[in-house]
């Protein structure tokens, strides 16, 4: 079981990477999608500021128009009665003066109509080349933020059914029986009923009439064909039929009580076992190896937390005569722990405390970083 769990929490960990990268994924797609943004938002700036220049520009304009209007009003009784004179009269100093300034104002006014009409030119290609550009960025992030939405649900979906197919692996017990020891629970059912007792004690009854019948018959007490030759020999193959039947069916009784006490006490230990995790939040596995000095068997625990960033992050502790050590490895021998085993566990002697704080390290390494 110690080889599946390894396994599955080496599973549960990729698992976990590859969400980090679809959510670093996910960011940068955000980021690219407040990127164009932020581009789009300039090229509205930038629009609001031609279209106030295009303003301005019109409102100069109209009040050069205005203008001309005016010196044309003005103008007006002046040249109707220069028409009243007779053809060939010379030119006034006033009228020189006034073709000169309506040039100037027709030259203005020119360049004033040519500059609007270049901002009116180039305002409709910026207002073009922003709204395509917007269109087009907009579609492209739209489109991209989209399909890698799609792909990050699909993707967390996946993990999340491998993830609960795992986590009822663990938590329902795919463990074999005959190399892995399991934590008990306060009331030991096999114990409490004794049930193997019970059935080696009737399937020894079980074997000895079946010993004495067998005797009987070499004895000639029953013949071949299955008579017996006395009467008493006769009922009393009978009674021992009949109770090897009863104790038969006795046997079948307590192998169906024990397989339920034992489905029932698994599954006890499974929800024990899965508490813990969610409680305490390490997996806890126990096995039971020789002591290479002393030849004497060791129980070894393994603890793992929910919050390990890969399967090799396991404390391993050894139990013997009610004394608890710290067996070293790689993982505790590491620098990043090498300060609290010296603080917690040379210096206080205190496991749970060195566990207590390991959790919250892990917490906050898990979720701030």
């Amino acid at each position: 079981m110690q080889q599946l769990e390894k396994e599955s929490q080496a599973e549960i960990a990729e698992l976990q990477n590859a969400l980090l990268e679809t959510d670093s994924l996910r960011q940068q797609a955000e980021a690219r999608a407040v990127a164009a943004e932020a581009e789009v938002a300039d090229a509205t700036l930038k629009l609001k500021r031609t279209e106030r220049k295009v303003a301005l520009l019109t409102m100069e304009r109209d009040g050069l128009k205005a203008i001309v209007e005016s010196y044309d009003h003005e103008e007006a009784p002046v040249s109707s009665q220069q028409q009243q004179q007779q053809p060939g009269s010379p030119n006034t100093p006033q009228k020189k003066m006034r073709d000169m300034r309506i040039k100037e104002l027709e030259a203005a006014l020119a360049d004033s109509q040519l500059h609007v009409t270049q901002l009116e030119d180039a305002l409709a290609r910026s207002s073009h080349a922003s709204n395509s550009s917007l269109s087009k960025a907009e579609t492209e992030n739209l489109n991209e933020v989209y399909e890698k939405l799609k792909c990050l649900e699909r993707e967390c979906d996946r993990l999340r059914q491998e993830a609960a197919i795992l986590e009822s692996k663990l938590g329902h017990g795919d463990f074999d029986s005959s190399k892995t020891r399991v934590l008990h629970l306060i009331k030991n059912l096999e114990a409490e009923f004794h049930i193997d007792e019970h059935h080696e004690a009737l399937q020894a009854e079980v074997d000895a009439l079946r010993e004495r019948v067998k005797l009987l018959e070499q004895n000639g007490e029953i013949t071949g064909n299955g008579r017996v030759s006395d009467s008493g020999f006769l009922e009393e193959r009978n009674i021992l039929e009949k109770k090897v039947v009863e104790l038969t069916k006795q046997v079948s009784t307590l192998e169906k009580r024990e397989t339920r006490y034992q489905r029932v006490f698994a599954d006890k230990i499974n929800l024990f076992r899965t508490a813990c995790f969610l409680l305490f939040g390490y997996t806890v596995l126990m096995r039971e190896e020789k002591d290479p000095s002393t030849g004497m068997p060791v129980t070894l625990f393994t603890l793992q937390s929910i919050y390990a960033q890969n399967a090799d992050e396991e404390l391993l502790f050894q139990l013997n005569s009610g004394r608890m050590d710290m067996v070293a490895n790689e993982y505790t021998t590491s620098p990043e722990l090498e300060r609290q085993v010296t603080t917690f566990l040379k210096n206080f002697k205190s496991y749970p405390a060195f566990i207590a704080n390991l959790t919250m390290e892990l917490f906050n390494k898990s979720t701030l970083g």
